[in-house]
């Protein structure tokens, strides 16, 4: 039997040891492709994350923005009606001066999303919106038919400024999904 044992180990050698080294080569390789698909999963998922922030950042601008202009809109109708006097409009031009500062950051921070077109576009509209909106608020009490023209442009340019900060998040959008298309 250790003769036929002896005669049958070239033939192994030949034939299994051959097939063994292509399964652990190919079995290594496999395990390597698995590593190199789960880093760029967990690379594609850190980027889907980062997209939905920045989604998330521009709709808390718009909605910080859009309860500005219901809040002065909202002032604007009181004083006309007589039920809000001046010391009343200067609290709240105050507490409107308040959020300007951290309006201002947030709008900033919309300039990191690789859309300087749109972003150029919605700074000179975000600008002209401050400057009517603090137009309109400074004159509620003394000249509230000028006021509410004021109102109206920053409502105007606020209509803009929407515009503009949509079309970054579907330039975001946009990129997230050629991303995914990619994979």
């Amino acid at each position: 039997m250790k003769t036929e044992m002896r005669k049958l180990l070239p033939y192994l050698n030949v034939f299994f040891l051959p097939a063994l080294l292509i399964a652990l080569l190919t079995g290594g390789f496999n395990l390597l492709s698995f590593d190199r698909l789960h880093e760029d999963h967990l690379a594609a998922s850190a980027q889907s994350v980062q997209d939905l922030e920045r989604i998330n950042t521009v709709t808390a601008f718009n909605q910080s923005v859009a309860a500005i202009q219901h809040q002065v809109a909202e002032m604007l109708g009181e004083v006309s009606a007589g039920r809000l006097d001046a010391a009343d409009a200067r609290r709240q031009r105050m507490d409107l001066l308040g959020r300007l500062p951290e309006l201002e950051k947030a709008f900033e921070s919309l300039g990191y999303f690789d859309d300087e077109e749109n972003f150029a576009k919605a700074k000179e509209d975000f600008s002209a919106y401050k400057r009517f909106i603090l137009e309109a608020t400074d004159l509620a009490v003394v000249e509230p038919k000028s006021a509410m023209q004021s109102a109206y442009l920053a409502a105007n340019r606020y209509l803009y400024l929407s515009e503009h900060t949509r079309d970054i998040v579907r330039s975001v959008t946009d990129r997230s999904l050629a991303r995914s298309d990619e994979q």
